[in-house]
């Protein structure tokens, strides 16, 4: 394969040097076709801008009162605005919705270009004519559904305009021609062509709006649109976008960027909204539970007499102890007032006890005092005083109308305590039981309270919400800062420029390559030695040109240098001059080496009979040179140039045998054995 390849090299040059000029002609015009297409584009230029992504709801959590373990999260990027965030926001960038709110906002499916020969210019702003479609004509055109208008438009404000369909078979949907504006009925709608306000050119131009429906100006937007991370460490993207018309372009990315705050602020609205209406909901609800619990509160404290355990615990224990102590005094009243009732009914003459039970109010009674001063007078008197004593009746008299007094005053007394003994009871007994049932009322308490205290924290925390709702609802806060406005590069971009060149000199080689070989396959002769190199006859392949002596001598060495004597068979196509075999015999006589001629052979026939071997065999130590009458059927003759003895020379035109008669001939002879002459 090596060397098939390097013959077809060399073929292959051949080809482009004997057709040169047919190859520089065919290169030169793909080629200037491909330079010319690419100087009459209009240059584009590169415009950008960048946004840094903003995680506005820390903010917000800071002032709603955000826990610092939340914070912490947000700042390790737990949960919080991480690099996945990032890439999210880059598609919603150049998500579909955003690429046709900035069509519509634009009217990008409308573009205008101003065409002079070859050369054309997109316009914007700066079109003397705009072009306006009827409402849902935009919406309702398909991706394939475009169409175009040509606007003539001269410096009196005439103007001449068609709708055509169609870009190299157009078809004419509508015309119109007078002053500006017109109108074009088309199958699709009425278009109108109206004047912008800029002042008319001073010659004649040529408008060509290019028409088409929001679907298919989204899907081109998206195809412009280069979104990629401003740096690895920042949490910033670039938008850029290449066009022809750094106006136009510069609108489409603040516009587009525009529309991305916008749709963000709409979507955390969106939220904020849907969060106030369910937190509205909710605390109205959880406000009527709150009213419930704190009825129940005041109900069971209203019921079970209870205020706090806290508080009334210490006032009851205090109440409890007084109780028990004012009933312990009662009792101790009680025993006293019947023991000096016992000392007085029976008629004993003693002296009542002064003092009580320790803490009895009787011990302070001036009765028994004075009961007992006179009794004691009494005692004296009748220790000294006579019987019938007036002084002693007296005394007797007192004591006695005295002992009915004490009698009735203690007896007073004893109702009253015992009275105040079963008053003190009850209370004592209704102080213990309530103080035995405040675990349960304070159970109670804490299960009221604490689904009290849960409703509170959470009306409080759905009221700090809303507040947070309504502070992202009324927030102007963006979430894309918008770093870089749109600016365009000073260096035109040449990124499609090289293309179309490098394309272009693509196709002009491609052409000229595939048409050598066409040539070269079709040219399937031998011309130079490099043809018979497939044949394996290079070598032994020889070219007349304009030296004969070279060409002849050239054969003569290599016959000279295989074969020092013998019987050289001559085979000239009928093209060729008898000349063309004299120059090689020639050769041997200038040489001086016995040469032996024999001609007058009518057919290969004879060649093998033995007239004629035995006069070669007569010639033996000379070059005997046999002229083969039959050329194309050189078949005959193969037994005898199988011989040591025996050599082919093939003496055809440039272009007459094909490489595959070389080839057929390299089969049946050894290759070694013939020498193939190009006159």
């Amino acid at each position: 394969m090596a060397a098939n390849n390097e013959i077809d090299l060399r073929r292959y040059i051949s080809v482009l040097r004997s057709h040169k000029w047919l190859f520089i002609a065919i290169f030169a015009v793909i080629f200037g076709l491909g330079l010319t297409f690419t100087l009459t584009r209009p240059t584009r230029y590169k415009s950008m801008a960048t946004v840094l992504i903003e995680d506005g709801s820390s903010d917000l959590a800071q002032r709603a009162g955000g826990s610092a373990l939340a914070m912490m999260m947000r700042s390790f990027s737990i949960g919080g605005f991480a690099s996945s965030s990032v890439d999210n926001e880059m598609v919603l960038v150049t998500s579909h919705e955003l690429a046709y709110r900035t069509v519509r906002k634009l009217s990008l499916n409308i573009s205008c270009f101003q065409t002079k020969g070859l050369t054309k210019q997109q316009l914007w702003k700066d079109a003397p004519a705009t072009l306006m479609l009827p409402p849902g004509m935009a919406d309702s055109m398909s991706l394939r559904n475009g169409f175009n208008v040509i606007l003539h438009l001269s410096p009196d404000g005439t103007a001449e305009a068609k709708a055509t369909r169609g870009r190299i078979f157009t078809t004419t949907l509508a015309s119109a021609s007078g002053k500006l504006p017109l109108a074009l009925v088309t199958p699709m709608g009425t278009v109108t062509l109206l004047p912008s306000g800029t002042p008319l050119p001073p010659e004649k131009i040529t408008l060509k709006f290019t028409v088409t429906g929001y679907a298919a100006a989204t899907e081109k937007l998206i195809k412009q649109l280069d979104i990629d991370l401003a740096d690895k460490a920042a949490e910033a993207i670039t938008v850029e976008i290449t066009g022809s018309c750094p106006p136009l372009d510069r609108a489409i990315l603040d516009t587009l960027l525009d529309e991305y705050n916008a749709r963000r602020t709409e979507h955390r609205r969106q939220t904020a909204q849907t969060e106030v209406d369910f937190l509205n909901e909710r605390i109205e609800n959880l406000f009527g539970q709150l009213i419930d619990s704190e009825k129940k509160i005041e109900q069971f404290k209203s019921q079970s007499n209870f205020v706090s355990i806290e508080d009334e615990a210490p006032i009851l224990l205090e109440s409890s102890l007084d109780a028990h102590e004012l009933l312990l005094n009662a009792n101790s009243d009680i025993l006293y007032c019947e023991q000096v009732l016992h000392t007085l009914e029976s008629n004993h003459e003693t002296m009542l006890p002064a003092y009580s039970v320790p803490g009895s109010d009787a011990e302070a009674d001036p009765m028994v005092s004075a009961y007992n001063e006179q009794l004691m007078l009494l005692n004296e008197l009748r220790r000294s005083a006579m019987p019938g004593n007036h002084a002693l009746q007296l005394a007797e008299e007192r004591v006695a109308q005295m002992r009915k007094a004490v009698i009735e005053s203690v007896s007073q007394t004893l109702s009253a305590a015992r009275k105040a003994v079963s008053a003190r009871s009850g209370a004592v007994g209704r102080v213990d039981s309530h103080l035995r049932r405040l675990p349960k009322y304070e159970r109670e308490y804490l299960n009221l309270s604490r689904d009290n205290l849960i409703k509170n924290e959470l009306y409080a925390f759905l009221l700090e919400k809303r507040e947070s709702s309504l502070l992202k609802y009324y927030s102007r806060a963006t979430l894309g800062f918008i770093v870089d406005p749109a600016f365009t590069s000073i260096r035109p971009d040449y990124t499609r420029p090289v293309a179309f060149i490098g394309i272009s000199l693509f196709l002009a080689l491609m052409a000229v390559g595939a048409l050598a070989l066409i040539i070269m396959w079709r040219n399937d002769r031998i011309v130079t030695p490099c043809d018979a190199a497939a044949a394996g006859l290079e070598k032994h392949t020889f070219v007349r040109g304009t030296d004969p002596t070279a060409y002849t001598n050239a054969i003569r060495a290599l016959i000279t240098s295989r074969l020092p004597s013998g019987r050289i068979y001559l085979a000239a196509d009928s093209t060729l001059p008898s000349s063309a075999t004299e120059e090689i015999i020639d050769a041997f006589r200038r040489a001086e080496l016995p040469t032996t001629v024999v001609n007058g052979e009518k057919t290969n026939d004879t060649l093998l009979s033995s007239r004629l071997r035995e006069l070669t065999e007569r010639q033996a130590g000379s070059y005997v040179f046999i002229t083969v009458p039959e050329a194309d059927r050189i078949a005959d003759i193969a037994p005898i140039l199988a011989s040591d003895d025996a050599m082919l020379v093939m003496l055809t035109s440039a272009g007459k045998m094909s490489r595959r008669r070389a080839a057929s001939l390299a089969t049946e002879f050894t290759p070694a054995k013939i020498i193939l002459a190009i006159c």
